[in-house]
């Protein structure tokens, strides 16, 4: 009797948080790689090891993996944003605790970031707009605080361009930090944060 050839990777419904998991973190991995257009179906079932048909049954496409990806991203870095506001009154030590924990997650979510900077354009415009507000909402954040900064006499400027430049700036880290370089990801984010403080700081005396 012949016996039929098992079939690669796991079936639909097993597992289903761990199945999950495995086809966005394999998603992930290749969308910062390869890009999102040149990664396919095949090569996430492959990595995750499911048969396609598992992966449509968690996902529906694609795009919606994409999507999963920059929105889980945006929405931690949001709500991180969003509890170290709260917990500082002070301008100079909210703004430095803001640089440290957004450094923090920019290399925790460096694959994301990378997905962002290159793949952004391929989310459909209703996404592009949901994913554009929420970077609007934390920028407004950073805003924030350069102006009570310098409404305190701390701060030297609150215009808008060294609110962009700092984002910018820490955003990029994802582009060279190395885990086995010469600092830690807290290291790497206090001399960040020494570095634009005292750029912002008002001088002794002015």
């Amino acid at each position: 009797m012949t016996q039929t050839p098992a079939r690669r990777g796991r079936p639909p419904g097993s597992d289903t948080g761990d199945t999950q998991k495995r086809i966005l973190d394999s998603a992930t991995k290749l969308f910062a790689r390869q890009g999102f257009h040149g990664t396919s179906v095949s090569e996430i079932c492959k990595m995750a090891d499911v048969q396609s048909g598992a992966l449509y049954y968690h996902i529906k496409s694609k795009d919606e993996l994409l999507w999963q990806i920059l929105s889980s991203y945006i929405a931690n870095m949001y709500e991180n944003t969003r509890r170290t506001v709260a917990a500082y009154d002070d301008p100079e030590h909210r703004l430095r605790a803001m640089v440290r924990d957004h450094v923090t997650h920019i290399i925790r979510y460096r694959r994301a970031v990378t997905i962002e900077l290159r793949d952004r354009d391929a989310l459909s415009k209703a996404h592009q707009d949901e994913f554009q507000q929420a970077r609007d909402d934390v920028q407004q954040f950073w805003q924030q605080a350069l102006e009570d900064g310098v409404r305190a006499g701390v701060f030297r400027s609150d215009d808008r361009v060294i609110t962009n430049s700092m984002l910018s700036m820490v955003s990029l880290v994802s582009q060279w930090y190395r885990t086995r370089g010469a600092h830690t990801s807290a290291e790497v984010a206090d001399i960040i944060a020494d570095f634009l403080i005292a750029g912002l700081q008002v001088p002794p005396g002015a």
